[in-house]
């Protein structure tokens, strides 16, 4: 679980600045494919608190995001990256389901 550092307690930054794990160390966690068809590709995290996805834009590029939600226990993130191709695309969702694979 997160705590509060009174070190910390401005409340600039993220949601997780000024937060410290507190209780047993974060596990690892698998990632299963939820949904796939022509331009999206997700998949969520175990406990259901985080998602990666892949989406093909007009343009030909693709959209990488991972949605964390509030919800999880290192609490909310969200990041978006933009790829040339699918293949580039497909190496930055695998390294953010890696960055993201805790609960």
């Amino acid at each position: 679980m997160w705590v509060e550092r009174a070190r910390h307690r401005a409340g600039v930054g993220s949601a997780t600045d000024g937060l410290e794990w507190a209780g047993d160390p974060p596990q690892c966690v698998s990632w299963e494919q939820t949904e796939t068809d022509e331009n999206v590709t997700e998949w969520e995290r175990s406990d259901r608190t985080a998602s990666v996805r892949i989406r093909e834009r007009p343009d030909g590029e693709y959209v990488v995001r991972v949605d964390r939600l509030e919800q999880a226990p290192e609490g909310p993130a969200y990041r978006r990256e933009t790829a040339p191709d699918r293949e580039s695309a497909e190496s930055v969702a695998a390294a953010m389901r890696e960055e993201f694979d805790t609960e």
